[in-house]
């Protein structure tokens, strides 16, 4: 036995190196060196198709190639070679035809495996395409409007977008593009100086600066196929996660005056905007005009209600406006067809469902709809605008009336009130009602007529820059002259006066004033930092040490989750719409719960009082009680009726994938590889030599005594 142990310990040794060798962290980092600050473009899918990219474990790397001009695609494409390459660029060369060129329509030789783009939020100076960017469709949402917008795609001038080119629902298969930060951009622009630089056309000397790109997305061409794939009992039992998941969040709803016990014979204005936006890189969807813009006026309009609420100014009417911000309506609509949905199915949107079934909303309780579009962008400053689309042919001369009453409390401000020329309705939530109830009235608000004069719709580079505002440096206060601020001030107020007209109540005009350092501190919190002095002050210390120094992503995500704007702005209708704001610990607060019901809460937070050095239930902070707010479920109906081919409802959903890597290594030469294979199989075969020479002369190495083999 003992003449076995030379091979025995050999063998044992080797694959103790080995094991070793994969496991040891230490030679994996002096192999590759893990980048971070990397944002992938994943993959979703719908009805018919899947878009987006991935990053097969088999095609993910390649040399790095740093494109500064064409000029660069250019060389790359006249020398470079099949070793496979990773392009890495800046914002401004990030557009369809760049992208064609180096992706759709490689050369024979070349061969593209991945492209890396650099977006820095804190430095876009010269990074903004002058002529706009947006990967949007020219016709948003058009196949799931009233009975589809045919108009829209028939020619050039009634597209809605005229600058879209679908990039964000291009299909690249198995291509990764990810973004970076600056930094990363730059590790990544150092190695490749250091060793990829060409020169006057010269082929490239070994080591060369590579990349290696990892994002497998799962799912695969749609999303009937990822559902019925995840619902196979043989997958669920293996413990995986879901292929993919519906897009969905919760749609945020209130009545300020709360609901009354009966609505039968009552009427409904529904005030609504969305709160989602998107983008090709999904993780930089701001939305600054796309949504923020309107969230912000409605936001003050409620702010302003809520200020008259607490005077006593109000009184009760038989007519009630009830604010909506609907979640995934960038894809299809999901959140309004939701609510529509419900609607009519079950007649209530709470959760639990109320105990009084008088308190049901149905289609025919909403009398109107007001809907703001995007506001945040004039075409000419100096004489302000905002123009309101119409069903006027459906609806009679009600939405004709509503136009008329915002054109005259405008006539005392600076901005202009006025009819759009263009019959269609635009892109909106409303359509999802009006498919089932064309003749409610209903009027959209925006700061376009025709076409968006956002050229940046859908980009990542619709952020606080769009809307031409900077601001002190951690400070809410506007820094530069833009009368954007004022200009959205005003527009809630005549919103306001709109509709404490149109409900009924008899409020002077002169005591509706909305404040503009609450529009500024809005703007400033959604766009710059999230953890601002209004963001904290409507939420419980808890909650407000987990905002952090960023805007928050407004792309919807799935359904299983609740994003973080989405609780944000809930906790922002509680404390806006509050009838009592009181200055109370949150022992004595608490105390006050007992008398919470189905349409009214008591809840306390930090408000303006609240002292950061204070600890425990004595703290003083602000005890609100206010009309319940409420979060509807928005997911489509397409994924309750497992209608996965539905051309109804939206059936948009996101793959889910490993985890997300940018590595970067140096590569050697062909030769060097063969070399240093050569040299393991040397040392290996004199390895084993030497293992079979110890065994067939282990006696005479090993010389066995008769007290060794004793013991």
């Amino acid at each position: 036995m003992l003449s076995h142990y030379p091979l025995l310990i050999t063998i044992s040794c080797c694959i103790a190196v080995c094991i070793t060798a994969n496991d040891d962290p230490n030679i994996d980092d002096k192999i590759y060196r893990l980048l971070g600050g990397v944002y992938p473009c994943f993959r979703l899918t719908n009805a018919t198709h899947q878009i987006g990219c991935s990053a097969s474990s088999t095609q993910t790397r390649g040399v790095v190639h740093v494109i500064n001009s064409t000029e660069d695609i250019d060389w790359l494409q006249r020398y470079g070679d099949k070793r496979g390459y990773i392009v890495v660029m800046e914002d401004r060369l990030f557009n369809k035809d760049n992208l064609d060129r180096l992706w759709r329509n490689q050369g024979g030789h070349l061969r593209v495996n991945g492209i890396i783009v650099k977006h820095d939020t804190n430095d876009l100076i010269g990074q903004i395409p002058e002529e706009g960017f947006s990967p949007e469709h020219t016709c948003p949402n058009s196949l799931f409007g009233l009975g589809s917008d045919t108009t829209c795609a028939s020619s050039p001038e009634n597209d809605w977008n005229p600058l879209g080119n679908s990039l964000s629902y291009a299909d690249f298969g198995d291509f990764p593009v990810f973004s970076v930060n600056g930094n990363t951009f730059n590790k990544i622009v150092k190695c490749y100086m250091e060793y990829n630089r060409h020169d006057n056309n010269s082929d490239l000397s070994y080591p060369l600066c590579s990349l290696e790109m990892h994002a497998d997305m799962w799912v695969v061409k749609d999303t009937e196929t990822c559902m019925r794939r995840t619902n196979l009992p043989i997958y669920q039992l293996s413990g995986r996660a879901a292929i993919c998941e519906p897009l969905g969040d919760r749609n945020v709803w209130t009545i300020p005056l709360g609901v009354p016990s009966d609505l039968s014979g009552e009427k409904v204005i529904l005030v609504a905007t969305k709160l989602d936006s998107t983008s090709f890189f999904k993780d930089f969807s701001f939305g600054a005009n796309n949504d923020i813009s309107a969230v912000t006026v409605m936001l003050a309009v409620m702010n302003t209600i809520g200020g008259l609420l607490r005077q006593g100014l109000l009184n009760n009417t038989d007519r009630h406006f009830m604010f909506v911000f609907f979640q995934g309506e960038s894809y299809d609509y999901i959140g309004s067809s939701r609510m529509v949905y419900d609607i009519i199915n079950q007649g209530y949107l709470y959760s639990p469902p109320p105990v009084n079934l008088k308190r049901q909303i149905r289609l025919d309780t909403i009398d109107s709809i007001v809907e703001l579009s995007h506001v945040g962008i004039q075409e000419n400053p100096d004489t302000p605008s905002f123009y309101v689309h119409g069903n006027y042919g459906e609806s009679g001369s009600k939405a004709s009336d509503m136009l008329t009453t915002m054109q005259m409390f405008a006539t005392n401000s600076n901005i202009n009130i006025r009819n759009s020329s263009s019959s269609r309705i635009p892109p909106a939530s409303a359509q999802s009602f009006l498919r089932q109830n064309s003749s409610i009235s209903t009027i959209i608000i925006s700061d376009y007529d025709q076409q968006y004069n956002n050229h940046y719709y859908g980009s990542r580079f619709d952020d606080i820059n769009n809307l031409n505002l900077s601001f002190v440096e951690n400070s809410s206060r506007v820094s530069n002259d833009s009368a954007t601020v004022l200009q959205l001030t005003e527009l809630s107020e005549v919103i306001t006066n709109t509709l404490l007209n149109l409900s009924g109540h008899s409020v002077n005009p002169d005591d509706v004033i909305s404040d503009e350092n609450v529009v500024a501190e809005l703007l400033y919190c959604f766009l710059v930092h999230s953890n601002c002095d209004l963001f904290k002050s409507v939420l419980s210390p808890g909650n407000a040490a987990n905002l952090r120094a960023q805007p928050y992503n407004r792309y919807v995500t799935v359904s299983s989750r609740i994003n973080g704007v989405t609780i944000q702005v809930y906790y922002l209708m509680t404390y806006m719409l509050a009838r009592q704001h009181t200055t109370l610990n949150q022992s004595a607060c608490n105390a006050l719960k007992k008398y919470n019901n189905e349409m009214w809460v008591t809840s306390w937070v930090r408000g303006t009082a609240y002292n950061d050095s204070c600890h425990g239930h004595s703290c003083l902070g602000t005890c609100l009680n206010s009309s319940r707010v409420q979060f509807h479920f928005a997911e489509s109906p397409a994924f309750d009726l497992e209608d996965y081919q539905s051309t109804t409802y939206s059936t948009w959903a996101e793959s889910t994938w490993n985890a997300v890597q940018l590595r970067m290594y140096l590569m050697t030469s062909i030769e060097h590889q063969v070399l240093i294979l050569i040299i393991g199989m040397v040392v290996q075969i004199i390895s084993l030599y030497f293992s079979i020479m110890c065994w067939r002369r282990g006696r005479t190495l090993f010389t066995v005594t008769a007290e060794s083999h004793h013991l």
